[in-house]
């Protein structure tokens, strides 16, 4: 499969990456649109979507994907354009092209990881071709309507040409720059235009988006892309009226900006894949629409701008100075990089973007000597970057004389005077150009035309490199700049980070703990074995200080794991729609908490449980519409999914308002399959009895279906989330609903735990699960039906001897000692007393996974080092609570 794919291994994985992100959040749009069929904000936001996937699959030749993906996008598009109604059956079709999507996705991810594993693999897309097809046969035709059939057509080979090969990376150079550039306009442009619509500081929105497009049509006119600055010089048009208060911001002018936008987003993509915009993009149409808009509603001829000698009006001169100043930061703070050594590709690749797009800024303005100046730069640049050559002293001494003389020359187009250009730089860059190559390129950079067609480097994705010139922006002189940057900052700060590289971090930050309590015990040893109060004090100074250290550090490193837990809640609504018309139920799923955090490793593992609940929910829980109606209740049930954190823990709870269930059923079924015997099953509460659903085989289902009822499930839910180090509860009431309560743990890796000892050895039992510690004398310990007892508060809680119950040999005890230490655990529907020879203190411990034959000693979790280098088991609560309610050995040995 993928026979025509192109792109190396990196650039894949990083679409792949991408279209799932925008993939996994579509589902609740098109849910969200079932509500409202008529909501353009959310069919925009899935167009925007599926035609970025598009143009990823288009420039890596992946057909199949792009096949798909332009087919969903003409649908949405008839549909943003009201050429189609948003119906059921369109919905349907769509969620399952999205669906397809989403498993073409995971056969090139696996192409990727494998590469070959996946070319056999039979995938026939015809199926939902022919739905998405059908759609549009169904819509009434309308006059011109074709098909492009260019965007599917292979871009045509670029024409060889025997120009220095010099002036050739020079042309790619300013091309690549313009891409990346672009690109980084496109997000702030469709960012913005949403808060426009929704009349959000509407004058200083038009005004950046304004900027921006003028920036774009200046550089657009330099490469020679005659299409865009004609489409983004009517962009501007109508943003330069939006601005001056002759139009106002309304429905329909969102509209039309939305549109135009879109418009150009389409011609940047044949630019990206072509490197050009000669193809057959049409843009007549939308620039009809712009001046029809302008004669329309412009009420009085804007005033004419008052040019000086050069020709240029203040307006131009002062955005061209802004992004001369934003060029010129960028090339010094590099220059300032490679001074101090930092010489690596990005910052030389930012110098030369400075460079190019000065160079671009001073051809807009024709500024011919700075523009003459920048093209030797990006010239020596070029050349440097090729040849692989470090940069010398003379280097960074005529870049910075070269940055102080651009300088000179902006600021005399901002005075109108005359800026002197320094020939003696010039001819230093041509001396340093014919040093590192024998054939130099300055004649070539001087005499280029401007546009040759070049492919480029790079896919239509974003680019992961923060751009230097906007963090580092200079003093904008109007009021909203440093609120243009602070908005950009939370976008350009976002980086991905590999999980493995989190683990590692997190495995250094353990062994810190375990150095910061080593250091803990020596300083108690000291001051109490060797009576040196002083070097006790010190050495407790220093274990405090690094302990905050550790601490702060280990807080910075679990919040870059958290996630939210609405990356796993926001695919159900979908599985609460598809099963509800299977069962042909009306549902509604209330998610609540999506916001709440938790470690990444957890949410990772938590799907499955959560889809079983879920599911059961659907079919055991909510009944039909008809028996509803018999219990007096609203025809559509709901399902509630909610979470919240709670101490160290994060809560989730799966609520519904169905049926609820029956202890007494579940009692029978239970006998009846074998998992219990009546007597046993007789003796159990309302509470066991309904934790009888977690036992493997359990299944009260009277016909198996695809959804439930094949005895499987429940158990897979229980021993997953046991396996996290948490617990599932169970609450019901017949007639009126279940919940399920998941209580996991905010990490895996560190945990509190309070240390004991059993005979001579030390043990750790996670904090967590423990309801308290209690010393109570001897004659308070009774005994009950063969099993020992105390009254604690007025509760009757069994107890058991953990010593006995693990069978950990010992030496002797202290029979002398009146006071026996207990720690009482609960976990689900049990809580039980455990007896242990002595309770130590609490700390943190770094929890590791057990090897070979100690990972299946049941009641043991894991185990961590001491300070004092000494190995400890964690004893898993879960598991030492089943042995001991499973076993007869109850009795208290000693005490």
């Amino acid at each position: 499969m993928f026979e025509n794919m192109d792109g190396d291994g990196e650039i894949l994985a990083e679409f792949i990456t991408e279209s799932m992100e925008n993939l996994d959040d579509l589902d609740t749009q098109l849910l969200t649109l079932e509500k409202d069929p008529g909501d353009k904000d959310v069919l925009n936001h899935v167009f925007r979507a599926i035609h970025t996937v598009k143009g990823g699959s288009g420039f890596l030749s992946v057909d199949e994907i792009t096949t798909l993906s332009h087919k969903l996008e003409n649908v949405l598009d008839d549909l943003r354009n009201d050429v189609l109604v948003c119906t059921p059956g369109i919905l349907d079709v769509l969620l399952e092209g999205i669906d397809t999507l989403k498993k073409l996705m995971d056969i090139l991810q696996e192409e990727c990881e494998e590469p070959g594993s996946t070319k056999d693999t039979v995938f026939d897309l015809q199926p939902v071709l022919d739905k998405i097809e059908k759609i549009k046969d169904d819509k009434p035709p309308e006059s011109g309507e074709t098909e492009a059939a260019s965007s599917e057509a292979p871009a045509p080979e670029s024409d060889t040409t025997d120009e220095d090969e010099a002036f050739q990376n020079i042309i790619e150079e300013n091309k690549k720059t313009f891409v990346e550039e672009t690109k980084e306009y496109v997000g702030t442009i469709d960012n913005e235009l949403i808060k426009l619509e929704k009349g959000d500081d509407v004058l200083e929105i038009t005004e950046q988006v304004f900027r921006i497009v003028h920036n774009i049509k200046g550089n657009s006119a330099y490469l020679g892309f005659a299409k865009m600055e004609q489409l983004t010089h009517n962009f501007e048009n109508i943003l330069d009226e939006l601005r001056k208060g002759n139009i106002k911001i309304s429905p329909e002018i969102c509209k039309l900006l939305f549109k135009t936008f879109d418009k150009f987003k389409a011609l940047f993509e044949v630019v990206v894949n072509e490197g050009n915009d000669s193809g057959d993009e049409d843009i007549d149409g939308i620039v009809q629409e712009i001046n029809t808009v302008l004669a329309g509603n412009i009420s009085a001829p804007a005033e004419t701008a008052v040019a000086d000698e050069s020709g240029l009006d203040q307006e131009t001169k002062d955005i061209f100075v802004k992004n001369a100043e934003i060029h010129l930061a960028t090339i010094n703070n590099s220059i300032d990089q490679i001074k101090s050594g930092d010489k690596n590709e990005m910052t030389m690749d930012n110098l030369l973007r400075g460079f190019s797009s000065l160079t671009n800024a001073a051809n807009y303005v024709n500024s011919s000597d700075l523009k003459r100046l920048m093209e030797s730069n990006v010239n020596l640049a070029t050349i440097i970057k090729a040849a692989n050559k470090d940069i010398t002293e003379e280097v960074i001494d005529v870049f910075v004389k070269s940055s102080a003389n651009a300088l000179q020359m902006v600021n005399a187009v901002e005075t109108g005077g005359a800026g002197a250009l320094d020939s003696s730089i010039i001819d230093a860059l041509n001396k340093l150009c014919a040093e590192i190559k024998t054939k130099p390129a300055e004649t070539a950079a001087k005499t280029a035309p401007p546009a040759a067609p070049v492919v480029p480097a790079k896919p239509p994705v974003e680019s992961k490199k923060p751009e230097p010139p906007k963090k580092e922006e200079p003093k904008a002189k109007d009021a909203g700049g440093d609120k243009k940057k602070d908005k950009k900052g939370k976008v350009e700060q976002t980086i991905r980070v590999e999980h493995s590289k989190l683990d590692i971090l997190m495995n250094l930050i353990g062994e810190l703990i375990i150095s910061r309590n080593q250091l803990d015990m020596l300083s108690e040893k000291i001051g109490t074995n060797y009576n040196l109060p002083e070097i006790s004090k010190e050495l407790n100074r220093a274990s405090v200080s690094l302990g905050k250290i550790s601490d702060d550090l280990q807080e910075s490193i679990m919040s870059v794991r958290m996630i939210p837990v609405g990356t796993v809640f926001n695919k159900f609504p979908r599985v609460v729609r598809d099963l509800a018309k299977t069962k042909e139920k009306s549902i509604e799923l209330n998610i609540s908490g999506e916001e709440t955090n938790l470690d990444k490793t957890i949410i990772e593992q938590i799907g499955d449980p959560l889809v079983h609940l879920i599911r059961n929910g659907v079919d055991h829980g909510v009944e039909s519409p008809e028996d509803r109606k018999l219990a007096n209740k609203p025809p559509t049930g709901t399902i509630d999914l909610r979470a919240y954190q709670k101490a160290d823990n994060v809560i989730i709870e799966i609520e519904d308002n169905g049926k609820g269930m029956d202890p007494n059923v579940i009692r029978d079924k239970a006998v009846e399959k074998g998992i219990i015997d009546k007597e046993d099953a007789d003796k159990l509460t309302s509470i066991e009895a309904l934790n009888l659903i977690f036992e493997a085989g359990f299944s009260t289902a009277e016909k198996i279906t695809d959804i439930s009822g094949r005895g499987v499930g429940m158990d897979v839910v229980r021993n997953n989330i046991r396996k996290l180090g948490g617990h599932v509860y169970i609450t019901s009431e017949k007639g009126v609903g279940s919940k399920f309560t998941l209580t996991l743990p905010l990490t895996l890796a560190i945990i509190r735990a309070i240390m004991i000892k059993l005979g001579d050895s030390t043990f750790a039992i996670p904090l967590n699960t423990i309801v308290e510690t209690v010393k109570v004398p001897k004659e308070q310990i009774k005994t009950m039906k063969n099993k020992k007892v105390i009254n604690l508060r007025g509760e009757v809680i069994g107890i058991v001897d953990l010593v006995a119950l693990m069978e950990i040999p010992v030496n002797g005890r202290d029979e002398d000692c009146n006071l026996v230490p207990i720690v009482i655990m609960a976990t689900e529907s049990k809580k039980i007393g455990f007896v242990v020879d002595d309770l130590l203190k609490q700390q943190e411990i770094v929890i590791k996974p057990l090897v070979d034959f100690l990972s299946i000693i049941p009641g043991l979790s894991g185990a961590t080092i001491l300070g004092d280098g000494k190995i400890v088991l964690i004893i898993d609560p879960a598991e030492i609570v089943e042995l001991a309610t499973s076993s007869e050995n109850t009795e208290i040995t000693a005490a």
